[in-house]
């Protein structure tokens, strides 16, 4: 008989009076529910509680209107990267021989010259207009089809000279986040002007089968007689 008696240890014992008395104390503990009933918050909690309500609802209709202000400057960004593209064209192939594009991108913009018949092989710049003080520190090759040249004076002002030749498609990219682009024109040329975030000037423009850029820290007007002087043969 002793075999069939059924021994536990005194550790399980101990566990098994444990798990009861547990046991007994949820089941006589209120429920969820009733305690959330006889459970009374403060007026300073309340208040508390509710002013994190309302700064959350602010806070969520606040992202919510400039998400939307912000789709609807990307969309209207595109609208005008499509209008750039299609519309301006038009006017350009039937008075010019170079198509000159115009993309908006978010963080930079791109000046797109097409040219579809033959490009300029060789050329000579001459910078007629140089300002006073200023002289030649850099300086690239007409032997390659191409003409670089950049000037500097005592003071640490400067301007550069860049003639390329518009083969196919040439794409000119500058920043559009910081910087503010008008149109302009000058000794019979429509050119684009950009004033950089570092207040320095931007000139682009195309003439026979030319691409032109004038950059400098230099004023507009002074830009403008440079580009004027240069001598093309």
């Amino acid at each position: 008989m002793n075999d069939d008696k059924i021994r536990i240890s005194p550790d399980a014992l101990i566990a098994m009076i444990v798990t009861e008395a547990q046991d007994r104390e949820l089941a006589q503990m209120p429920s969820l529910e009733e305690m959330n009933e006889d459970f009374q918050p403060s007026e300073k909690f309340q208040r508390k509680m509710e002013a994190l309500v309302r700064d959350t609802k602010r806070k969520a209709e606040r992202k919510k209107r400039l998400l939307n202000v912000k789709r609807f400057f990307i969309t209207l960004t595109a609208a005008i990267s499509i209008f750039s593209c299609t519309m301006l064209p038009v006017k350009a192939v039937r008075e010019a021989v170079i198509t000159t594009l115009i993309e908006w991108h978010d963080k930079f913009v791109s000046i797109i010259y097409v040219n579809e018949e033959s490009p300029v092989s060789t050329f000579h710049i001459t910078p007629s207009y140089i300002p006073s003080g200023f002289s030649q520190i850099e300086s690239s090759g007409e032997s390659t089809g191409r003409y670089y040249g950049q000037f500097q004076n005592s003071e640490g002002d400067w301007f550069s000279l860049r003639v390329l030749p518009v083969e196919n498609s040439q794409v000119t990219s500058l920043d559009s986040e910081f910087s503010s682009y008008y149109s302009i024109s000058f000794d019979n040329n429509q050119a684009i002007w950009g004033i950089m975030d570092d207040d320095s000037n931007t000139l682009l423009w195309e003439s026979s089968t030319l691409s032109f850029q004038v950059r400098g820290n230099l004023s507009i007007t002074e830009l403008i007689k440079i580009s004027e002087g240069i001598e093309i043969q």
